[in-house]
């Protein structure tokens, strides 16, 4: 008899970072000989959407699974009752939750606490495995009551891992760090000839023109005004170079509107001109991979602002394409970028971020998070923009010499994170929990002693409040603080 499988979590039908997830791990299992359910969060019972996917069983999370069904009673998108009903039947061997700490954290009672129609009902022996990302320095040990529950925690790197042990050391013996995949066939470089025709139509920009680009939501913690803020720092201390910034999002989302901010900055908005967002962008429905792979070989740059990643994937996706990537030296990105010590094997230009008041920000319920030092941001992109010239024009150099060397050291990184790889290795883990096998444990660097109230770990968690040195890296005017 085959072994099931339910996955909570984003819906394989939806357009999101969790969705890609679930699409995933439910065709591995699937090519494995499982069978797999899905009460799929975002899905909202389009018969055609489910049709996508005939070898699974999805239902919206949203709907109630319990006699008479009907909408959702408790107004949860996430549909706890549903999942909670399809646990205690006790046909499953393994549940797969994928979810922000948070989310599960204020549903862990589904796990605890039988079905109204099922008072005596006995807890089944169905695994849990646990699957998060963790996106700021600060965590409270409020946001982990879900854990003890868990047979598998699996976090998606270090930086989560740290985290959580920090506050429950005993997790660190039933934990095993995942990386986020990504599709093998959807990003990769491609002939400049292509890009070239695809960079005039789509930006207006020529071959002569140095394009640094962002592909993301226009949320808070996005901190896409900051972007504009270095961007424009770089125009005016470099007036000779010919450079765009595009921003692959809606301006007027879930955070700041950017409508105002490029004028403020004096800086055009539109097809070839200083700063460009495409027209029409719809945010939910998104792009198909090919035309995302041409947006991500179009860019000269990948940068980003951000404040907090869990995992960083246009980071990871813009790798693949051999662009360049300056990003935050915080959160999930100093692992994908592999910031070390000795500062060897770096994939990408790491920016300075946190540490100091004035490179903090609050902006959401998770404590102050790590703004970047615009000035060191600045400074990356110039030696970015210095290698793409010697590269144009055929110069060699010890700069263009270490532009390759990251680039290629990225593209390998990326190539790990196939799917194709990944996806077995998700097997292997479904199958050791249900046979109760020794876990082939991925060890976690030391992390703070735990068993506190708060973990701080990373970039921006150690804050110095003092009065900055003269020069240092908060001197007025050099950071946009």
């Amino acid at each position: 008899m085959a072994k099931k499988a339910l996955l909570w979590s984003d819906s394989p039908t939806a357009i999101t970072g969790f969705g890609g997830i679930t699409r995933n791990v439910a065709k591995a299992l699937h090519d494995a000989g499982w069978q797999v359910d899905i009460v799929g969060i975002n899905y909202w019972g389009d018969p055609a959407q489910a049709a996508e996917f005939p070898d699974y069983k999805i239902w919206p999370a949203s709907v109630e699974a319990g006699p008479g069904g009907g909408v959702n009673p408790q107004g949860d998108p996430h549909g706890a009752a549903h999942a909670g009903r399809r646990f205690w039947s006790g046909e499953y061997d393994v549940i797969w939750i994928q979810n922000d700490l948070m989310v599960a954290d204020q549903r862990k009672e589904i796990f605890t606490t039988p079905p109204p129609e099922s008072p005596d009902a006995v807890r089944p022996r169905t695994k849990l495995i646990y699957y998060y990302p963790i996106d700021c320095p600060f965590c409270h040990s409020d946001w982990f009551g879900f854990l003890p529950m868990v047979d598998l925690v699996v976090p998606y790197n270090e930086f989560a891992a740290n985290m959580t042990t920090a506050l429950f050391p005993d997790t660190r013996a039933r934990m095993e760090i995942m990386p986020v995949g990504m599709e093998e066939s959807s990003f990769k470089a491609v002939p400049e000839e292509g890009v070239e025709v695809f960079r005039q139509e789509a930006l207006g920009v020529d071959a002569d023109t140095f394009v640094i680009g962002q592909v993301s939501r226009n949320q808070v913690r996005k901190n896409n005004a900051d972007l504009l803020l270095a961007f424009r720092m770089f125009k005016e201390q470099n007036p000779d170079a010919k450079a765009m910034l595009y921003l692959h999002m809606h301006p007027v989302d879930a955070g700041p509107s950017l409508l105002m901010i490029p004028a403020q900055l004096q800086l055009q908005v539109g097809k070839g001109k200083d700063v460009f967002w495409p027209d029409g962008h719809n945010t939910n429905k998104g792009d198909d991979a090919k035309r995302l792979n041409l947006i991500y070989n179009s860019l000269d740059c990948y940068i980003t602002a951000t404040m907090g990643e869990g995992w960083g994937m246009p980071i990871v996706e813009a790798m693949a394409t051999a662009t360049p990537v300056i990003a935050p030296n915080h959160s999930s990105i100093t692992e994908i970028l592999n910031v070390t010590e000795e500062g060897d094997g770096l994939r990408g230009w790491p920016v300075q971020a946190g540490g100091v008041p004035q490179l903090m920000a609050h902006v959401d319920g998770s404590g102050f998070r790590p703004r970047p030092n615009l000035q060191d941001m600045v400074t990356r992109i110039e030696e970015v923009y210095a290698a793409w010239q010697d590269k144009r024009n055929g110069k060699e150099s010890a700069e263009l010499d270490t532009y390759q060397a990251r680039l290629d050291s990225a593209q390998a990184y990326a190539e790990s994170l196939h799917w194709s790889t990944l996806g077995p290795k998700w097997v292997e883990l479904f199958e050791r929990v249900v046979a109760d096998a020794p876990l082939q444990i991925h060890r976690t660097q030391d992390a703070p002693a735990g068993g506190g109230e708060t973990a701080a770990v990373g970039a921006g968690s150690d804050l110095h409040i003092e009065k900055p040195a003269e020069g240092n890296l908060v001197e007025a005017g050099k950071t946009g603080g």
